[in-house]
């Protein structure tokens, strides 16, 4: 590997830390919200921050995907810098708009998702933070543009631990609860916004080009209905649940097991697409035999999914027993639920890659649009029968409706020759080994502490040991476990990754 090579792979586990810990904020927060807010101050601040991002999503244009696609378009330095600071500028006006509309519509809105105006004020003031979201976000991706990670790195962590700070200061020692998180939110905010603006403008200048803002604006507007379906999907559930569920406790409960069961994507889905998502097409593209790749690599994924929904499902009430008031407890129940919807968000993103190389990304269209109308009848079936678990219900059918979609439509296009029983096989283990331990389940943390490991380590001997994953790939995963440095490149080659060998 060359020099340049290396500093290619250096720079994207840099990029990559610095998007973990910006997403990590999230989840590093939970301990104080759950110790210090009630279910219903929890359940008020996810409704209003459902409120914010979706204003945010219907107004804000989403420019900042449009970035990459222009920025690289152009080789001089002075087009560039009219992209950065047009996007800027142009961000800034749209989430203004966003702030005033919710500033005009506050009552209307507040009505609407609380059922009464008691919380006018905090949307008000939350509505601020629309200013920052979209301005912190153009000179982050300004940063990775220029090759700048530690800057990167730097910004994230700054992030974090001022919106920590801020947390403790606010709600752990003056106890403003709600209040304080929305302080705390607002001020990192400001201050991110203040120093990474003034670090654009220094370095673009004040370069505004109208045809590149329309030109930004017109690549972006299309995801933004395939954006907001996409958030009711995902979202919606927290509306409902308040409307039918059992109000804004159950919200509350449910967006902590939620945020639990979400971990799936942030362990084991995000950091393999960011290769795979490339890694595909190139096998695709210069392999002998794809389809041998793609069943290899599924069925590892698949295992590793497998793992880490045990873990998070077993483990994750011994950690809301442990960080969270006794109120909270019920969240622990749905963690299962929701890895399993995220598992076939994984697989849908790994299945369709006809539908990508035939260019019919329609069907991702038509496959969401099914998601969503069985998403919104298992709300209205399931919400007010079941509460927080008929929402987690309705989730993981909506995910798995468009996964049969997509996978189905994909393999139309191209067969991948996927190996669905054995995948079927995993899950069956993983789940079985679940099941036996939840009946086994102790009241003693320390108890169910063990019990959870034994479940784990006995997953993964049933994976490593039943002929569900071929045998040499058994072999080399047994042989990592204990070698980790020697056998990744025997691994990576087995699995069919290098595009010019033979499996």
């Amino acid at each position: 590997m060359g020099k340049h090579g290396r500093r290619i792979i250096g720079h994207s586990g840099i990029y990559l830390l610095g998007s973990l810990l910006a997403r990590a904020v999230s989840f590093i927060m939970l301990p104080i919200y759950t110790r210090n807010l009630t279910p219903a101050d929890y359940g008020v601040i996810e409704l209003l921050s459902m409120i914010i991002d979706l204003v945010g999503l219907l107004l804000s244009l989403r420019i900042g995907q449009s970035i990459y696609r222009y920025y690289f378009k152009y080789d001089r330095e002075e087009d560039r810098n009219q992209v950065l600071f047009s996007s800027y500028v142009t961000t800034l006006a749209s989430s203004a708009l966003g702030m005033i509309c919710v500033l005009a519509f506050a009552d209307q809105l507040s009505a609407a998702v609380f059922g009464n105006g008691e919380y006018v004020g905090l949307l008000r003031l939350f509505s601020l933070s629309m200013l920052f979201q979209g301005l912190v976000e153009t000179p982050m991706v300004m940063l990775r543009a220029q090759q700048r990670p530690w800057f990167y790195l730097a910004a994230s962590i700054a992030k974090l631990t001022m919106m920590l700070g801020l947390n403790i200061y606010f709600v752990v020692y003056r106890h403003l609860h709600v209040e304080g998180v929305i302080y705390s939110s607002l001020i990192s905010g400001a201050v991110m916004t203040l120093l990474l603006g003034v670090y654009l403008v220094r370095s673009t200048g004040f370069c505004f080009s109208i045809a590149k803002a329309k030109a930004m604006m017109g690549f972006s507007l299309p995801f933004m209905a395939v954006g907001a379906l996409s958030f009711y999907i995902n979202f919606g559930d927290r509306y409902f649940l308040r409307l039918f569920g059992g109000g804004l406790e159950q919200v509350g409960v449910y967006s902590l097991g939620y945020k639990f069961g979400f971990l799936l994507t942030f362990i084991a889905g995000d950091p393999f697409f960011n290769v795979w998502d490339s890694e595909k097409f190139r096998i695709h593209k210069e392999h002998k035999n794809p389809p041998v790749v793609y069943q290899r690599v599924l069925l590892l994924y698949a295992a590793v999914l497998a793992l880490v929904a045990v873990g998070l499902s077993l483990f994750g009430r011994n950690v809301i027993m442990i960080m969270a008031n006794r109120e909270y407890w019920g969240a622990a129940e749905l963690i299962p639920v929701v890895c399993l919807a995220y598992i076939c968000n994984c697989i849908t993103s790994y299945g369709n890659i006809g539908i990508l190389v035939k260019e019919k990304t329609i069907e991702l269209t038509y496959g969401t649009l099914l998601a969503a109308v069985i998403v919104t009848a298992g709300y209205l079936l399931l919400i007010p029968r079941f509460g927080a678990m008929g929402a987690a219900w309705a989730t993981l059918l909506a995910f798995a409706s468009r996964m049969f979609w997509v996978v189905i439509r994909s393999r139309r296009y191209y067969d991948m020759q996927l190996e669905w029983a054995r995948v079927l096989g995993i899950g069956a283990v993983a789940g079985l080994i679940w099941i036996l331990s939840d009946l086994l389940r102790s009241e003693s943390i320390y108890q169910s502490l063990m019990t959870n490991a034994v479940a784990l380590a006995i997953c993964v001997v049933a994976l490593l040991y039943l002929p569900f994953l071929p045998a040499d790939v058994r072999k080399e995963a047994k042989s990592l476990l204990f070698n980790p440095r020697s056998s990744f490149i025997r691994l990576k080659t087995l699995v069919g990754l290098k595009a010019n060998g033979t499996v």
